[in-house]
């Protein structure tokens, strides 16, 4: 029986139905199609209706395409096939005969003369109808004779086929939308019953599937989540799980990347984003925007890896600050089967400090919202069936584009990492989000009709260690993996002095490793100040030569090098909180840059910080600090919530150790002391 619920539409709709009268069962069963709690529209169809028929039926229904009652084993006339071809057009259905014929001249919908309504369709002509209602002509016009011979020549009754529509069979063959019976038959003349057709019709006006990831931040390669927990993630589960997704929509499936990807770690760091590039190109990629850290190896490099990519990247709200011209492509249409879909791409509007300013320098970003008001005008101008934008702006970012500009569709977004089980719908339009660090892929199914959604579901797909890995990331990342292991060998400067980090003096005082790292935070992001937290910094490293292993001993978590706008008062706050359990060890206890303190232990916490110097005079409380730190305290770690007062000026995007060897590489040879920027009074 079926069940008054509705299943997701998705699952693989087989094209076959054996036939063998044209009795039609005596028992039926009903069941109600509802939006809310109103009932939509109430199904008949006989009891012994297969499941694919079942879910065609209540896909068709719900977008308004079918029309009740549904006879799924009564043959259909050519008439009839006409008539429902311009419903999923769509364009105005005429009454009479004669005006029928002519519409159907009109839109190629002719294939046999003379033209008779009431006879019965054959298969062969029903799907070369559905090719040029899916605007396949032009393929059929391309396939060669021997193309189409070695297609067709696994189905035994290939002889069968007429010479007019052999490519056609052969072009729908190799499309997906047809594929034949379990005998190895094609059965070109049978005549079809009405729930064959809309089942061709479901491969080409069925739901279109968006697949989606976000923010991977280079996590190409499984990684354990938490201690004690199996790995997950990885391009080569995703690709997996891409794979199986597209195998049960073939013909309308498309997989989209909503940036932050090239970025994040060794893997892909070293190679400057290229390894990702190259994993994406196997997925068969539809489209991607760029994220905040696409920019962060630089406008040339960037511009390489685009080149590299066999997908476009979608931008329309950055140009060049001269020309105007876009710094990628706009937009793009992608044609459906037939229906248009204009796609179109946002980053967010902070990108100029949350990536270094030298690497966005000569770009303008545009409004997010006006530019997408700009591209849907644009994009109904060109006649597309559905609008989605490719969203880096963080999910409030999106609440706000779906409730100020309309005609958008689909929004599928990443920046805020936000995980969203099941696409939100705000007024008319979806927000789909998938989390982060390849995690999981997000699938949304949906139709739209006269710029309505009208079918819809989505999901979330987790890449868990269930999830085999697809061998061809494996054998595509291992060069790369070798390459890293040799790179974490090589030398990158030396130190004429033991640079200690160790415990308890690292969490306790000033120290000399302690006095280089937050030199190398300020230094290289030209700020006032630098504070970075002792518990940050894991090892020392003895005199001579410095390799890179070395440095992610010492500096092992991934935390991004950032720049804050504090003002004295909040500097003076967190100092306090630095030394508020001295003597005793503190991860959070602060090594310093540009400025010097003097505390003293004796006193109560919160007044024990008695003087603060910067550049050589006392720290101003009301003025306001360029102060460089790690991610980590920025966003209130070690307890430091006067962080999250202060005002993000850069987010460099670029891993603090990362920082460190570029430095250490430019100058070869340090020797750092400690030099009394913190005095504890005795």
């Amino acid at each position: 029986m079926i069940k008054n619920v509705l299943k997701v539409v998705g699952k693989k709709i087989l094209l076959i139905l054996l036939v063998s009268s044209l009795v039609i069962s005596s028992s039926y069963v009903s069941f109600s199609l509802t939006t809310g709690n109103q009932v939509k529209a109430t199904i008949v169809i006989p009891e012994d209706t297969p499941n694919w028929i079942q879910e065609v039926v209540v896909f068709f229904t719900q977008t308004g395409d079918l029309e009740l009652p549904f006879k799924p084993y009564n043959w259909m006339t050519r008439g009839e096939f006409v008539r429902l071809a311009f419903k999923m057009y769509p364009t105005e259905v005429p009454e009479d005969l004669v005006r029928l014929e002519q519409q159907a001249r009109k839109y190629n919908l002719i294939l046999k003369e003379p033209f008779n309504p009431g006879e019965f369709i054959s298969r062969e002509e029903a799907v070369t109808l559905i090719l040029r209602m899916a605007n396949r002509r032009i393929l059929v016009k391309m396939m060669k004779l021997s193309e189409a011979d070695k297609l067709l020549s696994i189905f035994k009754d290939v002889d069968e086929i007429d010479v007019t529509t052999y490519k056609s069979l052969a072009v729908a063959v190799r499309e997906g939308i047809i594929i034949g019976y379990p005998d190895k038959t094609l059965r070109p003349k049978a005549t079809l019953t009405q729930a064959e057709v809309w089942a061709l019709f479901y491969r080409i006006r069925g739901p279109i599937t968006f697949l989606h990831f976000n923010d991977s931040h280079g996590r190409l390669e499984p990684f354990i989540p938490g201690t004690g927990l199996p790995a997950i993630g990885g391009f080569g589960r995703l690709l997996t799980l891409v794979n199986r997704e597209r195998a049960v929509n073939p013909t309308q499936t498309f997989l989209f990347d909503l940036g932050d990807t090239i970025h994040g770690t060794n893997l892909v760091n070293l190679f400057k984003g290229k390894p990702a590039i190259e994993a994406l190109n196997l997925f068969g990629m539809t489209a991607a925007t760029l994220g905040n850290h696409e920019f962060n190896f630089g406008q040339g490099a960037l511009r390489e890896r685009i080149m590299e990519a066999n997908y476009p990247f979608l931008l329309s709200n950055v140009v060049y600050e001269t020309t105007r011209m876009p710094f990628a492509n706009p937009y793009m249409i992608l044609d459906v089967m037939g229906q248009k879909v204009g796609i179109f791409g946002l980053v967010t509007s902070d990108l100029p400090v949350v990536t270094h300013p030298d690497n966005v320098r000569g770009l303008l970003v545009l409004d997010p919202l006006e530019t997408a008001r700009r591209m849907v005008t644009l994009l109904r101008e060109h006649r597309v069936n559905s609008i989605v934008a490719l969203s880096h702006l963080g999910y409030s970012e999106d609440i706000k584009l779906a409730e100020r500009v309309d005609g958008i569709n689909l929004i599928l977004g990443g920046h805020s990492h936000t995980v969203l089980e099941k696409p939100v719908l705000v007024r008319n339009t979806l927000i789909a989000q998938a989390g982060e660090h390849s995690r999981n892929l997000g699938r949304v199914d949906m139709a739209v009709r006269k710029n309505q959604i009208v079918y819809s579901s989505g999901k979330l797909i987790p890449t868990i260690n269930e999830i085999v890995v697809d061998p061809t990331v494996t054998d595509l990342l291992r060069p790369y993996r070798d390459a890293v292991r040799a790179q974490m060998d090589r030398i990158i400067g030396s130190s004429f002095v033991f640079l200690d980090g160790g415990r308890p003096q690292i969490r306790t005082r000033e120290t000399n490793l302690g006095n280089l790292v937050a030199d190398v935070m300020r230094i290289t992001t030209r700020s006032d100040i630098a504070l970075q937290n002792g518990g940050g910094i894991r090892a020392s490293i003895p005199a001579g030569p410095m390799k890179v292993d070395q440095v992610f001993t010492v500096l092992p978590f991934d935390n991004f090098l950032v720049v804050l706008e504090l003002t004295g008062a909040q500097i003076k706050e967190a100092l306090e909180l630095s030394v508020s359990r001295s003597p005793a060890e503190f991860g959070g206890f602060l090594h310093v840059s540009g400025m010097s303190f003097v505390f003293d232990p004796k006193l109560p916490v919160n007044s024990r910080v008695t003087e603060i110097t910067f550049a050589g005079r006392p720290l101003e409380m009301a003025r306001t600090y360029r102060v460089a730190t790690n991610d980590f305290l920025a966003v209130g770690g070690d307890g430091y919530a006067v962080f999250t007062r202060g005002r993000l000026a850069v987010h460099t995007g670029e891993f603090l150790r990362d920082s460190f060897i570029k430095y250490i590489e430019e100058v070869k040879i340090v020797s750092p002391v400690v030099e009394g920027r913190i005095t504890v009074r005795p």
